[in-house]
């Protein structure tokens, strides 16, 4: 009963009925006293008659009490994604089909637009310097980047399918361009190689720009089959995120994602050692990744993309669907306007090891000779080359050539 108490007593202030600073000044040391107190007035009759058992049941409860008296009754200062952009070239475009979306823009003077898409967790300011080096190429038009929904400065959205990953927003941003060049980071690889199928068979030209692509390339390219839903894969999905975005998860989520040197000490995993070394260029990413942080509902977001991209892969288990025959069938295709694609991974990448664009290479190349796929290979790099380093000579040469 008392630890269902507790449960209500949290609930209540996580929807915001009593608000925060009304009822808890905080301290560090009032956090430990208050979330002991909570975890051991659960475990009351423990105390009297075995208070070993109940020491080691406080334990185990503390952590979570901590969570609630730290991250909800001290939320954050949160507020909405217009009032954190951070530059002139950000803003909020909220005509649909993109409904409160975050965009950063360059403008050029050539023909090309090029379109970024960032990994999971990143935001559209990870390709800022990227992209403003390639904005001053003659040949370039507009170099533009967006938020997925559940990240960055893009409003997070009620309705679960528009945290799908896929092309509908880099569609819908360069549908007025003739040519476009579709570049994606990580999980972006997926959300760009999507949008540049769909954009080529629609007659538009383009190219495909794969930055250590989170697409899992087989010992072959497996067949291309219809796209369809899978019931049982929806239905997973709805479930997850029924109880994924509930105030428990959301309370572990902002405890790790607060943490002072979460960011920080992220990146750094994912770097390769000579940017790990250099702190001032990793602090200043790991700003921009924090920012997110400050968004209303940036917790639910994260969670319900989550859900949604379970959903996403559940659903390519069960019916065969492979971003990776997609494109390859693209490429192979001479009605479809896509034959170039280039792949850059970090040598030292320890999350989408070289080996994989190695074998994501090859298998393009055979399954569509005629296409121009190449591999750019970063000595020293990790996960992130493009923020590492400097690759507009590498990428600004690849778009002379569309």
């Amino acid at each position: 009963m008392r630890l269902l108490l507790l449960l209500k007593v949290a609930a209540a202030l996580s929807s915001g009925a009593l608000p925060p600073s009304a009822v808890y000044k905080p301290t560090q040391t009032a956090d430990r006293a208050l979330s002991w107190l909570a975890a051991l007035g659960v475990f009351a009759k423990l105390v009297k008659r075995r208070p070993a058992a109940a020491v080691v049941a406080g334990l185990l409860t503390q952590p979570l009490a901590a969570g609630i008296t730290r991250d909800l009754l001290r939320a954050p200062s949160l507020a909405e994604p217009a009032a954190l952009l951070p530059d002139a070239n950000s803003r909020i475009v909220s005509t649909k089909p993109l409904e409160g979306v975050r965009v950063i823009t360059y403008e050029g003077r050539g023909a090309v637009t090029i379109h970024a898409s960032h990994g999971f967790g990143s935001t559209s300011e990870s390709f800022q310097d990227l992209l403003e080096a390639l904005s001053v190429q003659s040949n370039v038009a507009s170099v533009i980047a967006h938020d997925h929904p559940g990240f960055g400065l893009t409003k997070r959205p009620l309705q679960r399918h528009k945290y799908m990953l896929g092309g509908d927003v880099a569609l819908a941003l360069t549908r007025n361009a003739s040519s476009v060049v579709y570049v994606g980071h990580s999980m972006g690889a997926v959300s760009a190689t999507d949008a540049a199928v769909r954009a080529a068979e629609s007659g538009k030209r383009t190219a495909l720009v794969l930055i250590a692509p989170a697409v899992v390339a087989g010992r072959s390219v497996p067949p291309l089959v219809p796209r369809r839903r899978s019931v049982i894969a929806r239905a997973v999905g709805a479930v997850t995120r029924l109880v994924v975005t509930r105030w428990p998860f959301r309370i572990l989520v902002r405890r790790l994602v607060l943490a002072k040197d979460f960011w920080p000490r992220g990146l750094g995993a994912t770097y390769g050692e000579r940017a790990r070394q250099d702190t001032d260029q990793l602090n200043a990413y790991a700003r921009r990744y924090a920012r997110a942080a400050g968004v209303v509902g940036w917790e639910r977001g994260l969670l319900a993309f989550c859900a949604a991209r379970l959903e996403q892969v559940l659903n390519a288990l069960l019916t065969g669907d492979s971003i990776e025959a997609r494109l390859s069938n693209a490429l192979a295709s001479s009605s479809t306007p896509l034959d170039r694609v280039l792949v850059v991974n970090g040598i030292d990448d320890p999350l989408v090891p070289v080996a994989n664009a190695r074998r994501l290479v090859e298998n393009l190349r055979t399954s569509a000779p005629a296409a121009s796929v190449d591999l750019v290979e970063v000595e020293g790099a990790g996960h992130c080359p493009h923020e590492e380093g400097d690759l507009s000579q590498e990428i600004g040469a690849f778009i002379k050539t569309i």
